[in-house]
Parts: C-alpha cells; sequence; structure tokens
C-alpha cells in the first residue's frame, strides 16, 4: 500500500473513532484518534496521531488536524477564520514557531499530566481545507513531551486534550479533545522497543 494510500486509510479509521495502531514497511509505528474541536469560529472536526519514527535518529511526536467535515473548497475553512491566525503557525520560519503556545492535559491516571511546548503547523494533505498543529523530538532524547504524553495514556490515561493559543491574541484557542481510555494497547504497541520511559 503506498504511504498515500495508507495515509487516506487511516485518516478514514479515525473518523470512525477507533484507537487505530499501525506500522508501516518504512518503521513508522502510529496511533491514530478521532476528537472533537472547539474553535473560535465554532465546532470542528479533530483527528489525533501519535508517532514514533524507529531506529537511530528517528522521531517522536502528536500531530492533531483540525478541519471542517463535508466542507467542499480546500482551505475553505481556514480562510473563514475572522480570530484565529492559522497562517501564524505555518512552514518552519512561522510567527509561532518558536513560542510554547499548545497545552497538553492527560486525565484519568494518577497524577494528571499537564505540559507546555512549543509547536509547528501546516495545510492537511489528507483533510481537505484541514490544518495540522505538530509538536515532537528526537525518539532518544529521554523525557521528552511525547515521551512523557505516550507513557501517561499507556498508564491509564483516560482523556486527552490540546489546547493552542493564539500568537495575537491570548483569548482565541483551539481546544481539541480526545478519549485515550481504548488507547493504551495501541500505545503500548508503539512504543514498544523504541526507548523506555
Amino acid at each position: 500500500m503506498s504511504a498515500r494510500l495508507l495515509l487516506a486509510a487511516s485518516f478514514a479509521t479515525a473518523l470512525l473513532g477507533a484507537a487505530d495502531y499501525q506500522r508501516t514497511p518504512e518503521g513508522l509505528r502510529q496511533v491514530w484518534l478521532q476528537g472533537r474541536a472547539s474553535t473560535p469560529d465554532g465546532a470542528a472536526g479533530a483527528s489525533l496521531k501519535l508517532y514514533c519514527r524507529e531506529g537511530q535518529g528517528g522521531w517522536v511526536g502528536l500531530d492533531m488536524t483540525v478541519f471542517q467535515p463535508g466542507e467542499a473548497n480546500p482551505n475553505a475553512f481556514i480562510d473563514s477564520s475572522k480570530t484565529f491566525h492559522y497562517r501564524d503557525f505555518e512552514g518552519p520560519d512561522a510567527a509561532a514557531a518558536n513560542r510554547a503556545l499548545t497545552r497538553v492535559t492527560v486525565r484519568g491516571q494518577a497524577p494528571d499530566l499537564s505540559l507546555e511546548t512549543r509547536q509547528s503547523g501546516s495545510f492537511s494533505s489528507s483533510a481537505l481545507g484541514g490544518f495540522v498543529f505538530s509538536f515532537g523530538a528526537p525518539n532518544r532524547q529521554a523525557g521528552s513531551a511525547p515521551q512523557r504524553i505516550f507513557k501517561a495514556i499507556r498508564d491509564g490515561g483516560r482523556s486527552l486534550s490540546i489546547r493552542i493559543t493564539d500568537p495575537r491574541d491570548p483569548e482565541a484557542v483551539i481546544l481539541g479533545e480526545f478519549d485515550t481510555g481504548e488507547a493504551s494497547g495501541p500505545v503500548q504497541r508503539m512504543m514498544n522497543g523504541q526507548w523506555r520511559p
């Protein structure tokens, strides 16, 4: 299966709400979840990919895609936003790239985990008109934010929220919410053999 077809299949599975684990022939382990998002411009769909690329020089991270289900025109959802500046997150030289504007919270384990992190952004290649917020770290970097999040889910975290603050307006936020109650096993499979949290 091509990488593009695998991505499309993964996204379709996520839309069904399952915690779906996959490992590609290239050594990318990933878990997909479907959730919901609230934005300053109204409710939106949200999908979450947790991933780990195997081997020396690999990467662990999270990608949250915010999209409008059924949107007919690419980027219409993003272009219609009057209160959240998505484009400030887009690309390696983005205005928001070096600011920690993301807070991730995992609840349902003891104690709850809450941390802030920097993020990047891009237009989605799999969700028509969607936008992807990403953050990650080298897979051998002990105690990184993604590793701590994965460990919290594996150890019983029942829900995960991702709060993104607009770089120009601290009152404008996107909040993605995901049920991780069934994700413990898939996340454990993703983690196996990659690092020791």
